[in-house]
């Protein structure tokens, strides 16, 4: 059982991990090359594809979940995006692994969000987390 593990790992898991951060990096500089290169213009090819989902994420999800302070979270929240789409996508091509379905990837993930999220709080947040509004003060963390 050990040894198939480590088997599944290595030769299923891994290699597509691999695999996906290499198609974001190759997808991503491209776009962003075509950015620079047609400022100004109408986006064309690749980069007409993945404006759209940006623009997306960043107006119906980013911005009305977090907030003003959005910018700040916005090349965080577009990275986890599109590893989890890209990762998704590439674990339906036959004898693929599928990222998300592996429990590492999935605590890995909820690590560096947990992470981020505590560490950018300020006061406020802090004060929200141990006396929320609207809970009785017997049952608040003291």
């Amino acid at each position: 059982s050990t040894q198939s593990t480590f088997f599944f790992f290595f030769f299923f898991f891994l290699p597509m991990l691999f695999i996906n951060a290499t198609v974001l990096l190759l997808v991503f500089f491209s776009v962003a090359k075509a950015y620079k290169n047609n400022t100004g213009k109408a986006p064309k090819g690749l980069q007409s594809f993945i404006e759209p989902i940006v623009v997306f994420v960043r107006d119906e999800i980013v911005k009305p979940n977090i907030g003003h302070h959005y910018e700040k979270y916005l090349p965080y929240i577009l990275t986890l995006f599109f590893f989890i789409l890209f990762g998704n996508l590439l674990g339906l091509l036959p004898g693929a692994a599928n990222l998300t379905g592996n429990i590492a990837v999935t605590f890995t993930l909820a690590i560096l969000t947990f992470l981020i999220t505590n560490f950018s709080g300020n006061a406020s947040y802090w004060k929200h987390i141990f006396w929320t509004p609207g809970v009785p003060l017997p049952c608040t963390l003291r």
